[in-house]
């Protein structure tokens, strides 16, 4: 990176401490990400799409699943993570998994389910990780090819206290684990704000810039309430998943604030960002952790839907 030696500020708080338990018993898994609903979204029974060569179609995505970010805490360990999305494939993986398999299913093939599987992961607390490989953990030219899109990204979710997490086939040494993929079949969120009754956040233009307030979804009218300040909204994604912690959220709002700026100002659209249920996230994807050691292990994950209104 430089020729002189500078911790970064991922480094500095991950070496405060991490968020795991503290007997040394738990490995926490932490996620969030984004399913990104289609901004024509509409009946899930006749998609639209393209005819490749051969005259077969390729129905595109009603939805995509977006960002989401793994993140370690608590025990160091050795273990496996398989990562299976169930409505279609995986679009980036972050790193490159050792496998991707196909189970077979009647009917499904091409669709999903598909499972990504790390072997050989070494977890380790941040200072420990330091000894091991010094500065190899965040230099940048050890990241693998992504889209460009993501790269600003990743100073943002380095900054969040965690575990470090190697992955020896892919050489990956770094502060988190990363995959996207596409949902053919989101009947999920059919039917009036895409099936959610609940308190949401809604972004839209005011005054050449972009404002948010909370609003109890089915019963918004207008754009009346407060308008949000950073914290604010930072603080109520916060609230859907108290678990997760303030930094994972402030990695949240770093990496999608000026993309729903964007969306509202300069395409005068108006979102709404809402939690999933916990039933919705696993019919998604399925996050597993499997530790060589004799540890329990903590899921916390938080998928929001976002979408127009």
């Amino acid at each position: 990176m430089r020729a002189i030696r500078v911790l970064p500020l991922c480094a500095l708080l991950c070496l405060l401490g991490t968020a795991g338990a503290d007997d040394g018993s738990v490995v926490e898994i932490h996620e969030w990400g984004i399913v990104e609903l289609g901004r024509e979204f509409g009946a899930v029974s006749a998609y639209p799409g393209v005819y490749e060569v051969e005259e077969y179609f390729e129905p595109y995505p009603a939805a995509e699943v977006r960002a989401p970010v793994i993140w370690y805490h608590g025990a160091e360990c050795t273990g496996t993570l398989t990562v299976q999305v169930n409505m279609s494939g995986f679009t980036t993986l972050i790193p490159r998994p050792d496998c991707v398999e196909e189970p077979l299913v009647a009917g499904r093939m091409g669709f999903g389910p598909f499972i990504a599987t790390w072997r050989n992961l070494d977890i380790r607390d941040p200072e420990v990780a330091e000894s091991i490989w010094g500065d190899r953990w965040y230099r940048e030219d050890i990241t693998p090819p992504v889209p460009d899109d993501l790269l600003f990204a990743f100073e943002a979710w380095r900054r969040v206290p965690c575990n470090v997490v190697h992955h020896p086939s892919s050489g990956h040494i770094d502060s988190f684990m990363y995959y996207e993929t596409e949902m053919y079949d989101a009947g999920m969120f059919e039917g009036d704000w895409y099936g959610y009754s609940g308190e949401a956040l809604v972004f839209f233009e005011e005054s050449g810039g972009m404002a948010c307030v909370r609003s109890p979804i089915p019963t918004m009218e207008g754009y009346g309430g407060e308008r949000l300040t950073d914290q604010a909204v930072v603080d109520t994604i916060n609230s859907w998943s108290t678990d997760m912690t303030h930094e994972e959220m402030l990695a949240f709002w770093a990496t999608w604030e000026d993309y729903l700026e964007e969306r509202c100002v300069e395409d005068e659209e108006t979102l709404m960002l809402f939690p999933l249920s916990n039933d919705q996230v696993e019919a998604i994807s399925r996050v597993t952790f499997t530790p060589d050691q004799d540890l329990e292990v903590v899921y916390t994950r938080l998928l929001m839907g976002l979408g127009t209104i």
